[in-house]
């Protein structure tokens, strides 16, 4: 199983995430399906 090193992310942008992975990726798709779902059919 992957797991990304956001390291140098942390380090020059001072940034974290602050959304799981899942619930990101979840939202993203549910955001799309909504906004672009009669261009996906």
């Amino acid at each position: 199983r992957r797991r990304p090193d956001i390291a140098l992310a942390k380090a020059r942008l001072h940034w974290e995430p602050t959304i799981p992975l899942r619930d990101g990726l979840t939202r993203t798709i549910d955001y799309f399906r909504s906004h672009l779902g009669g261009l996906l059919k």
